[in-house]
């Protein structure tokens, strides 16, 4: 444990603690791999938590985003042939809607992958998959959409995308929302 300098307890910032909870996830995700080799949940917050942690500064970042996928899509499979834990509990159908939202956050985690290489058409593809697979379409990927396809220079896609965001998404969703719209408007215009 690294002790916290006075400036990072001030700003409320644990980034640099070794004993963050990412870290710990990540961990445990590592132990329940170990004792089932199909955890696809264990497959899933792996794949995540690495994506979204690496950085392009970070000199293993092709072997982080490799395993990262690795992950991803070594899940895919699992999920498929998951049985249902619980048939009294939960109904066929609730089951086949989980197992959609997860292989949605397959998806999802593979769109992060490619945002992090550069390549916003892979991403977009990726996350256009997230959104068609999944039971019940997140928002916030709705914008991870928008923002691929923004990056990719399809203004007229991200619009389409955002347009498909349910209108009573919490405020932060409509704000990053608006921004995405922002941007693809100016790419229109080339402004």
């Amino acid at each position: 444990f690294k002790q916290k300098t006075a400036y990072e307890i001030y700003q409320c910032d644990w980034s640099s603690d070794v004993c963050s909870s990412d870290l710990k996830a990540q961990f445990y995700a590592n132990e329940a791999l170990k004792f089932d080799a199909k955890d696809y949940q264990a497959m899933l917050l792996l794949s995540g938590e690495i994506a979204q942690g690496t950085r392009d500064t970070d000199l293993d970042k092709d072997d982080k985003l490799a395993k990262a996928e690795k992950f991803s899509k070594d899940a895919m499979p699992a999920i498929q042939a998951a049985v249902n834990p619980n048939p009294q509990g939960i109904p066929a159908d609730q089951w086949e809607g989980i197992k959609k939202d997860y292989l949605s956050q397959a998806h999802e985690n593979l769109g992060v992958i490619n945002v992090v290489r550069k390549k916003p058409d892979a991403a977009a593809a990726e996350f256009k998959l997230a959104v068609e697979v999944a039971a019940h379409p997140e928002p916030a990927t709705m914008i991870r959409l928008a923002s691929s396809y923004n990056d990719a220079n399809k203004p007229d896609a991200a619009i389409e995308a955002l347009s498909k965001i349910p209108a009573d998404a919490h405020e932060t969703i409509k704000k990053f929302a608006a921004s995405e719209k922002q941007r693809a408007d100016k790419l229109k215009t080339g402004k």
